[in-house]
């Protein structure tokens, strides 16, 4: 039989470990599967793109859902373009909605020039939009109206009687 030799600065603590008595904790079995199971899933979800997701429903659950979404300043853009814009989700929350991104993608809208976004916690959400103001109506070679602004930047090809006292310019 061969025997394995330890060196001599491990004999002493291996026999010390030998003689202790190993006694697992009560329930270790299930704590142990819980920990499997919530490592799975938060792997998943970060795996799957879905942590964003997740934390919005959490703290959406949580009380800091969006309830409320006050539009200030607008006259020729809908509300309903804006709250499109906002991208807000199934589980539209006040602390995972990106205020940079939703201001970027409301002022790419036609007749707005600046948006400001406001969270106000726990679960209102304020935006004060300047437009632009139309400056002139423009006749294209096509024959077709637009309205420009001061920097010659088209508004819109939406010309009604509003616009009559604008001047022409072709």
């Amino acid at each position: 039989r061969r025997r394995v030799v330890l060196p001599r600065m491990l004999r002493r603590p291996v026999r010390r470990l030998g003689r202790m008595r190993w006694v697992a904790p009560r329930r270790a079995g299930l704590k142990l599967a819980f920990v499997l199971y919530a490592a799975t899933g938060i792997t998943g979800m970060a795996m799957g793109g879905h942590t964003l997701a997740v934390a919005s429903a959490v703290t959406a659950w949580c009380g800091l859902d969006i309830d409320r979404v006050e539009i200030t300043g607008q006259s020729e853009t809908s509300e309903v373009e804006v709250l499109n814009q906002l991208a807000l989700g199934d589980y539209p929350s006040i602390v995972t909605l990106d205020v940079i991104g939703a201001r970027a993608r409301i002022e790419s809208l036609p007749w707005v020039k600046e948006a400001m976004l406001r969270k106000v916690y726990p679960d209102k959400l304020l935006i004060e939009i300047k437009e632009r103001q139309p400056l002139a109506v423009w006749q294209r070679d096509s024959g077709g109206f637009v309205l420009v602004e001061a920097g010659g930047r088209v508004i819109s090809d939406r010309v009604d009687a509003r616009h009559a006292g604008l001047p022409l310019v072709v």
